[in-house]
């Protein structure tokens, strides 16, 4: 019995022949085996690789997980459901099945007994000689068919029928029950594998596992997360491709009729409803023609047949009307000529009212060629008419709604169908390089394609996530569509449009927009396909919350083909320091959705005025979301700094700053200084790039000021501002150069005076009298290096203190000055002399005096130092000598001498220094005073001193 299946279309079951064998079963019953096992594999996304729910991909192979066959129990059987290779489709096929169906079939032992047995009946009756008898077999029940021709020519066409067992005309294709495209072989495959299976049911099979495959393929692509993935096409030809599960369960078209190679060439079922005929039967159905008459069957072994009157000569013509001859085909005539060839040509018009075709109408022309052994009687010569075809199909002919095609194959089957096969080349934008099969039957043109996602073409920047898109055409009923487009648009949003025929028979997609929940909220879009052009438009708002800083937007959104798509609209910023804005929003395919704008700010931050910023709202290109940022420029006073502020806002964090002139109390100079509601470091002041856990705005900066105590002692201090907006000055106040205190001063002190009297000779004395004197010279002082300690807060200006060391450099120089002088005297009035001596010394040093100052500052007392200045050496002391006395008794020389010493020293055990203390008080003059100079001096013992020389001298 021939097995049905669970069809589209669900044909009445046939009925079973008494004598037909059981038929391989083509449904495939339900079972939990068909149910595909729960996926449980971890997700792996990245450049090398996917897998995911719906099969993995990497190093050139991909695997999908389940997919959904056609229940077709025998292809199930010869194929199986798990782990199955598919084959690459970069070998081109060489089509070599029917062939080896022949070698196969032809020579069966049971198909020759057979058909030997009717050929041997006593009814049957043959024509031509006895060496190569034609035969004459009717197909029954109807008899309106005939198989005719010798031996070899009968079982040629008995082993492909175009009948079922039980008579009923039927179209088979000679076909795998391992599809070809699932590892099938063409050129070797075993007897089991190849079988006669219903052309519809065959056709709609292998397009449907064609189309479930590319289907499967674009599911696992689609998801995968590399930018230089391959598509579908290129997957198959250079992939290995694994189906994982297979659930034979599709539905397919057709009534799933079949014949094995057994049934053919062993059991030979085919030959159930063939009859021999008998003489007499051949003339009854019109199988003789007689005189005048021509007989044109529409093959070379018979099919259907028709009787023409002869013309009474050549290159004659006769009108010829029969549109059962070849469907599709209007003739109006039959033309004769003396050719033994081709003796008559059927001139007509193909296809002359089919509305699916545009270029409907061709003029053609057919030939019919004798039958071998018969006369007057001839074929449809299908050769010179696929000529025909190829020659109508090189002239552009064209499909409505797609259009053009291109030829593949012409047949002629046994209801005088021509039947042409071939690829739809459509220029329609939505559908192009998809591979879309034809098939004109007749007068009737049949398109049905279900289309993967990789198979539409859509405009940037939509993409397609997936497809069920199906069309279908046909002579009767026009074109159908159905099916449903599911694609996106970055960053914006998806929809979901489906299919329709329109009003002009033109294919149209209707559906609706589904704008990005995590951007917009409410939206009204219709998206669609018409007229072989994308639309898009409706309205969409922005809600508060949904981009950080947008209090809320509208925009209308729109596509057109030339311009792309559209987003444009107004929106609100609900930002920190932000008073009032206006944006205007804007898409582009490169950078997504933007608003740019500007806003006014001031009213809300401390030391702000009114100022207009740029603000500009952007997609994030490394990680999701919107960046909003802002910038501008404002005069503006902070802490009382005034200067131009530059203003910039930054994913939340605000900040103006700027520098600007600062003058309080002690300080002045420039401060670098702004406001942010940024955080800011408590140790180092510096900003933190984002916004502080409160929110609120501070004011922070800072740098170096001038700080003058007095009008001669000014320097650098570090100065912070506060976030409340004081100033603080916690650290060191320096020198930028050296400050003098006071100019040079001499002193001059007499340190002793002695005389003493001394004999030289009887009567005659001499008186000598000697001083020492101290001399100092102090100054200039300067103070060289300052380290001062500075606490300053401008919120409590009288709390301010200043302490510290001051090096005071005051350069410096002393000396002692010894000097004698010896007068000679007479000690009685008979006597006279005259002399003297010269003692002379000095003693000195100079250098550089350090002091260390002791310096505090309060506002009550101002400028306080205090230091003590010293210098302190030994120095040798060397003196000059030299002198003369001569003394006279009653006019004669008594005493006469000179003397001239090199010099005479003494020390250096000798100390000698000076230290003077200073005192400074702001508003006051320098305190120095003589009597607080204090000398060092050597202990010299004049006295002593002076006879020791007068002895030497003596």
């Amino acid at each position: 019995m021939l097995a049905q299946k669970p069809s589209e279309t669900e044909p009445p079951a046939a009925e079973q022949s008494k004598t037909a064998p059981a038929r391989t079963p083509t449904t495939t019953p339900a079972s939990p085996a068909t149910t595909a096992p729960p996926n449980t594999r971890e997700s792996i996304n990245n450049r090398q690789g996917y897998e995911g729910p719906e099969g993995k991909v990497s190093a050139k192979r991909l695997t999908i997980n389940t997919i959904h066959f056609p229940a077709i129990a025998a292809k199930e059987a010869k194929t199986g459901s798990h782990d199955i290779e598919i084959r690459r489709s970069d070998v081109p096929r060489k089509t070599g099945q029917i062939a080896v169906w022949q070698q196969m079939t032809q020579g069966g032992s049971g198909l020759a007994r057979r058909l030997d047995n009717k050929l041997q009946s006593r009814r049957a009756w043959h024509t031509g000689s006895e060496e190569d008898p034609i035969y004459f077999l009717s197909v029954a029940p109807k008899n309106e068919q005939f198989v005719i021709g010798n031996r070899d020519t009968l079982i040629k066409r008995i082993i492909r029928p175009y009948w079922t067992p039980e008579g009923n005309t039927q179209l088979y294709d000679v076909d795998h029950k391992k599809e070809y495209q699932l590892g099938g072989d063409d050129k070797k495959p075993d007897e089991d594998n190849l079988w006669l299976l219903d052309s519809s049911t065959n056709r709609s099979a292998g397009a449907r596992i064609n189309n479930a495959i590319n289907k499967g393929i674009g599911s696992v692509l689609e998801p995968w997360n590399n930018p230089n993935k391959p598509d579908v096409d290129t997957v198959r030809k250079t992939y290995s491709v694994t189906l994982e599960n297979i659930i034979w369960d599709a539905p397919f078209k057709g009534n799933s009729e079949n014949y094995t190679a057994a049934d053919i060439a062993e059991r030979a079922t085919q030959l159930e409803p063939l009859n021999a005929m008998s003489r007499s039967e051949v003339k009854k159905a019109g199988l003789q023609p007689g005189k005048g008459e021509f007989l044109i069957f529409n093959n070379a072994s018979g099919g259907r047949s028709r009787t023409i009157e002869l013309a009474e000569s050549a290159d004659k013509s006769i009108p010829f009307t029969d549109t059962g001859f070849i469907t599709g085909f209007k003739p109006h005539a039959a033309i004769f000529n003396d050719k033994d060839e081709d003796p008559i040509k059927i001139v007509g018009v193909l296809w002359p009212d089919n509305p699916a075709l545009k270029s409907a109408g061709v003029e053609v022309a057919f030939s019919i060629s004798p039958m071998p052994g018969l006369a007057q009687t001839g074929y449809l010569n299908f050769s010179q008419a696929e000529r025909q075809i190829n020659k109508i199909f090189q002239q552009n002919l064209e499909v409505k709604a797609l259009s053009p095609l291109t030829l593949s194959s012409v047949t002629l089957d046994e209801n005088n169908n021509l039947i042409i096969k071939g690829k739809v080349v459509t220029n329609l934008p939505l559908l192009r390089g998809a591979d879309i099969d034809f098939t004109i039957t007749g007068n009737e043109l049949s398109i049905e394609k279900t289309f993967a996602s990789q198979e539409v073409s859509v405009p940037a920047p939509f993409h397609l996530n997936e497809s069920s898109l199906t069309l279908a055409l046909s002579t009767s009923k026009g074109l159908s569509a159905n099916g449903e487009v599911n694609f996106a648009i970055d960053r914006v949003g998806s929809g979901k449009v489906s299919a329709t025929a329109d009003t002009t028979g033109s294919l149209a997609l209707a559906g609706t927009f589904k704008m990005d929940e995590q951007i917009f909220g409410k939206s009204d879009i219709a998206v669609g396909y018409q007229q072989g052009k994308w639309y898009l438009n409706g309205s969409t708002e922005i809600a508060e919350g949904k981009i950080p800083g947008v209090s809320h937007a509208k925009a209308t959104v729109g596509y057109h083909q030339n311009d792309g798509l559209s987003i444009t609209g107004t929106a609100d910023l609900n930002l920190p320091g932000i008073d009032q804005s206006s944006l205007t929003i804007g898409y582009h395919s490169r950078t997504g959705l933007s608003m740019h704008g500007t806003a006014q700010t001031g009213k809300t931050i401390p030391g702000i005025d009114n100022a207009e910023l740029a603000v500009e709202v952007t997609e994030r290109r490394d990680a999701p979301g919107f960046k909003v940022s802002a910038s501008g420029a404002v005069e503006a006073r902070i802490a009382g700094i005034k200067g131009k502020f530059t203003v910039s806002y930054d994913d939340g964090a605000f900040t103006a700053e700027g520098s600007g002139q600062y003058k309080r109390g002690l300080f002045s100079g420039e401060l670098h200084a702004g406001v942010t509601n940024r955080g800011i470091d408590p140790k180092t002041g510096n900003l933190m790039n984002t916004p502080a856990a409160d929110g609120k705005f501070k004011i922070f900066g800072g740098g170096r000021l001038s700080m003058q105590l007095t009008p001669w002692l000014q320097g650098l201090v570090g100065v912070q501002l506060q976030p409340s907006g004081d100033i603080l000055a916690n650290g060191q106040l320096s020198l930028a150069n050296p400050v003098t205190l006071f100019e040079r001063k001499a002193f001059n002190r007499k340190l002793f005076s002695v005389s003493v009297q001394v004999p030289i000779v009887p009567l005659i004395v001499a008186e000598i009298g000697a001083n020492l004197k101290a001399i100092a010279s102090i100054g200039p002082g300067q103070i060289t290096k300052l380290q001062l300690g500075v606490s300053y807060h401008s919120a409590h200006p009288n709390n301010t203190t200043v302490s510290g060391d001051a090096e005071v450099k005051i350069p410096a120089d002393a000396g002692i000055r010894l000097a004698a002088r010896a007068g000679v005297g007479v000690g009685g009035g008979l006597a006279s002399a005259t002399g003297g001596i010269e003692l002379g010394g000095m003693a000195g040093l100079t250098g550089v005096a350090k002091a260390d100052a002791s310096t505090r500052w309060s506002p009550a007392s101002g400028l306080i130092m205090d230091m003590n200045m010293g210098l302190h050496a030994s120095p040798k002391f060397t003196f000059d000598i030299a002198g003369y006395i001569n003394a006279k008794l009653l006019g004669r020389d008594i005493y006469d001498n000179t003397w001239q010493f090199a010099s005479y020293s003494f020390g250096p055990d000798y100390r000698f220094g000076v230290t003077l203390p200073i005192h400074y008080e702001q508003g006051k003059p320098f305190s120095m005073s003589v009597k607080d100079l204090q000398f060092e001096v050597p202990p010299i013992n004049a006295k002593k001193l002076m006879r020791d020389l007068i002895e030497d001298i003596v």
